[in-house]
């Protein structure tokens, strides 16, 4: 997977983490628009992190949907997919590149080259930040 991939998969889970939703009671407007725009991400998930998720994660993301009349749909949704985030984050290893703790190696070609040294992740797996360059 590129860097730029990664990053574009680390954006994804921010927007996810920081998505905030409306109330039942709020105006039907801005229920249609929150629903929309939670749609969206949702189809940016199962497009552009489903082709490099394990299967059983595939198949979790594949089932979360949203109805974009039903303001309760998204708040299924997000649970959901809030559930499911701590695991895509493991399979992909992009924890680090989420909190910052290390960058994308060549996410610009004028950016310098970093040396970096093995992590743990939250769930004890160790690897190597430099096997986030692996396509």
């Amino acid at each position: 997977m590129t860097p730029e991939r990664r990053a574009t998969i680390a954006a994804l889970i921010r927007s996810a983490r920081k998505f905030e939703t409306c109330s039942p009671s709020d105006e039907s407007e801005l229920q249609a628009a929150v629903a929309t725009s939670f749609e969206h991400l949702v189809i940016q998930f199962k497009r552009l992190v489903g082709q490099v998720l394990p299967s059983q994660l595939v198949e979790r993301l594949k089932v979360i949907e949203v109805d974009v009349h039903d303001i309760y749909s998204v708040y299924r949704a997000k649970s959901e997919l809030d559930a499911l985030l701590p695991d895509i984050e493991e399979a992909l290893g992009v924890l680090d590149v989420i909190e910052g703790r290390i960058k994308v190696q060549n996410a610009h070609p004028s950016a310098p080259k970093q040396n970096l040294t093995p992590l743990t992740t939250s769930s004890g797996t160790k690897f190597c930040p430099h096997e986030l360059n692996r396509d």
